[in-house]
């Protein structure tokens, strides 16, 4: 660590997300800053580090122009004033073409929303009650956290078994002037959330039907913008195509120097994998990258016809990336998406293959021949159709095989069927065609049909 290389802001802004750490910055005091992990990077603007300065942990925001380092220590100072709970800013400089911000690294914290996805209702509602006397507080003093999310707030523990609420990214942190204004940030607070969680917390955070209204609003805009972000490189999803004739995207979680040098190889994935579907469309088989499993589904497009009339539309491959990222951003659980690669000749898609983690859950006939549907599983079903509904799409092959669980959620898989309508009339018959499919795969008249159908409310 003592022996990291020296850098500059503009050496890091040309890198890119090829930025290696450890790496120290020397700054205008001539003491030295060293920097050991990235925490979030967004090229261009800024990144976000955890660091060591004068022997002391800190959380380090370097800036690669001025403006956006002007706005981090503005907002500060606003949060500073309304009494807000944000960390210390312990010391800020200008630097080069940019700025550097040193704030205090709390410890013994995990983000908001983590915390969320791993807690049941009762303490959902006790989050919801430390973060609205904050977000009062910076209405009180006509402030908008304007990139409000729970990721944005940390919850530290202490020793005693009390908790402090932490407010992070103080240059989001803006007057406003319109009170309608402070109705849409609650929106966007709630578009943020699980579907399956807006009708307590709408409650909890005593928001109304016209809250209601924006936060659909909003919650549609976000996952347009994510749904075209998946088709690019981003902080969550890495392009690797080396040339036009090979599309690779890869989420970047996922990627190790072996699944990387898969991924380039696309024809050779099936050496030594175990084949689960041998189809003349279609072939779906599992493999092991780095001793972790993952399951292949390659497209095939065997005649020029086929070729020719796919050649305009979406691949098979590339739809099944996108209603995977799709559900998955409406809460329900999907194995998660891997990779989508696509083979070209000119602006044909010869072949695709979609890759998605492997998932070992029961499907749903198995389980529930063994087992009654727990409440947590009934509660996941229903929210699924939620979900579904948000999404203006049904499954389209809804038999219990393709559902999985894991004695709690129901995890969905083979997104080939999936369709989107635009009219509500379309859609509903489409999800009444998809829930009666869903009930055929239980005998009629079973007590578990009917019990499904009641709580379905069909």
């Amino acid at each position: 660590m003592n022996h990291a290389p020296l850098t500059t802001l503009a050496a890091l802004k040309v890198s890119g997300r090829a930025v290696a750490v450890p790496f120290s910055i020397a700054l205008p005091d001539h003491s030295i800053l060293l920097c050991d992990t990235i925490l979030r990077f967004l090229p261009e603007k800024r990144i976000v580090l955890r660091g060591i300065h004068h022997q002391q942990t800190v959380l380090v925001k370097l800036f690669f122009d001025a403006d956006n380092w002007q706005k981090e220590i503005n907002g500060f100072e606003k949060l500073q004033h309304a009494g807000i709970n944000t960390p210390t800013l312990l010391m800020q400089c200008a630097l080069e073409q940019g700025g550097v911000c040193l704030f205090a690294f709390i410890d013994n914290a995990q983000p908001l929303d983590v915390l969320w996805q791993q807690a049941d209702e009762t303490e959902k509602r006790g989050y919801l009650d430390k973060l609205l006397p904050c977000l009062q507080t910076l209405w009180q003093h006509q402030l908008l956290q304007r990139d409000l999310h729970l990721g944005n707030f940390l919850l530290q523990t202490q020793e005693d078994g009390s908790a402090t609420l932490w407010l992070l990214d103080p240059a989001s942190c803006q007057h406003f002037s319109h009170p309608h204004e402070q109705q849409k940030n609650l929106a966007l607070l709630l578009a943020q959330l699980p579907l399956a969680d807006w009708d307590f917390a709408l409650q909890h955070l005593q928001g109304d039907a016209a809250i209601n209204a924006l936060a659909k609003q909003q919650w549609r805009q976000r996952l347009q913008h994510y749904l075209k972000k998946i088709l690019r490189d981003c902080t969550e999803v890495a392009d690797l195509s080396p040339h036009s004739g090979l599309r690779i995207l890869a989420q970047r979680r996922f990627l190790t120097p072996a699944l990387r040098e898969q991924l380039k190889n696309p024809a050779a994935l099936m050496q030594n994998a175990v084949i689960l579907k041998n189809g003349n469309s279609a072939k779906v088989f599992r493999i092991e990258v780095d001793g972790k499993a993952f399951v292949v589904k390659q497209y095939l497009n065997k005649d020029w016809l086929r070729k020719l009339r796919r050649a305009f539309r979406p691949s098979r491959a590339a739809r099944s990336w996108h209603y995977a990222h799709a559900l998955a951003f409406a809460g329900v659980r999907v194995p998660h998406p891997v990779a989508l690669i696509e083979q070209k000749t000119g602006p044909l898609v010869t072949s695709a293959w979609f890759i998605s983690e492997h998932c070992a859950d029961a499907d749903l006939l198995t389980r529930w021949q063994a087992h009654a549907p727990t409440l947590e599983e009934l509660h996941s079903l229903r929210a699924m159709f939620t979900a579904l509904q948000a999404l203006h799409i049904h499954h389209g092959d809804m038999k219990a095989s393709n559902l999985l669980s894991d004695g709690k959620t129901l995890a969905v898989i083979d997104y080939d069927g999936v369709q989107h309508h635009r009219s509500a009339a379309a859609l509903q018959r489409a999800l009444h065609k998809d829930t009666q499919r869903f009930l055929h795969n239980w005998p009629d008249n079973s007590a578990l049909q009917q019990q499904l159908t009641e709580y379905l409310a069909l």
